[in-house]
């Protein structure tokens, strides 16, 4: 088809350059008769070329035959399954990776409903820490892909497209354990509220006066929230935290609920007691708990208290 087409506009070209030509030496009479009959205009020959006059510009082929393959375009013309092969090679050569896998429709060739699925999984060390992170986490996303391309049929496609995803993850963190070179023993280092529970040991001996360890602070990490206290607190504009309980007959480190814009629903590094008296009421201290400059600070401050302390 491409080689007949340039046949066909060169000899329009040299058609319709002729006449000129030809008019300059011998003029035309009335009574002579035009070179394309009224008859035959916009007719085709017995090949099946279209008869053109002079100066009238022929459609190209290509552009007829876009235009008769979009009359008869159906609405679906079919789908294709993918999968994705890079992610498993990641996660055999690093500490990430996934599965995935695509589901594409092809409407008229203008639009591509997809959808996605897949499951990822990383695992992770911090170096300096030692604590290993490990996240798994099934994911899914919804869209489109629209081909921005006049023309419809080119094997080229320039896509437009827009996702809509979900996933719901669950991670998990562990660590080495603490040693205790004064009670002797280790305690493992998670989200099962040691930190806490060390903090709440330390406030029982400093303020009450008390001689007790880890070992003698009931201890529930936040890995026992469930699905159901998570739906339970939103539902009540409340929060959960990890709570540190200290008095004279109880040492407990909990997740509990509480009321949005309590001292104690506080985010980020900030930690805050609540102090109850007898008399005053509640008192409240609050403070950053964790930073370079806050740790720099507490240091700072424990070596003023061992200097003034010696030279008591």
């Amino acid at each position: 088809m491409k080689a007949r087409t340039a046949t066909y506009i060169l000899l329009l070209t040299i058609a319709s350059a002729l006449p000129s030509g030809l008019h300059a030496q011998q003029p035309q009479t009335a009574a002579q008769q035009p070179a394309y009959p009224a008859a035959q205009q916009g007719k085709t020959d017995t090949k099946g070329m279209t008869v053109l006059m002079p100066g009238e510009t022929p459609k190209p082929t290509k552009y007829v035959e876009v235009k008769e393959q979009e009359q008869h375009l159906v609405f679906f013309q079919g789908f294709n399954i993918s999968a994705d092969v890079y992610g498993p090679a990641a996660y055999a050569l690093s500490d990430y990776g996934w599965a995935e896998g695509a589901l594409r429709l092809n409407l008229k060739n203008t639009f591509f409903p997809i959808v996605e699925i897949g499951y990822a999984k990383c695992e992770k060390a911090d170096v300096n820490t030692s604590i290993t992170y490990n996240v798994s986490a099934p994911y899914g996303r919804i869209g489109v892909d629209i081909n921005m391309l006049k023309n419809k049929f080119q094997d080229n496609r320039l896509y437009l497209g827009a996702r809509y995803g979900i996933s719901k993850f669950k991670y998990d963190m562990s660590g080495p354990a603490i040693s205790d070179p004064v009670w002797v023993g280790s305690e493992p280092y998670d989200i099962k509220g040691i930190d806490s529970a060390c903090k709440v040991a330390i406030l029982a001996n400093a303020v009450f006066k008390k001689d007790v360890t880890i070992r003698d602070v009931t201890i529930n990490g936040i890995d026992t929230i469930t699905d159901g206290a998570i739906s339970l607190a939103k539902d009540h504009d409340m929060v959960i935290r990890l709570i540190g309980e200290v008095s004279k007959d109880k040492l407990d480190v909990s997740p509990r609920l509480i009321p949005k814009g309590h001292p104690l629903s506080i985010t980020g590094t900030l930690n805050t007691a609540v102090i109850q008296t007898d008399f005053a009421g509640p008192i409240t201290v609050s403070g950053r708990g964790a930073g370079k400059n806050e740790t720099a600070s507490a240091i700072l401050g424990d070596l003023i208290f061992i200097l003034e302390a010696r030279k008591k």
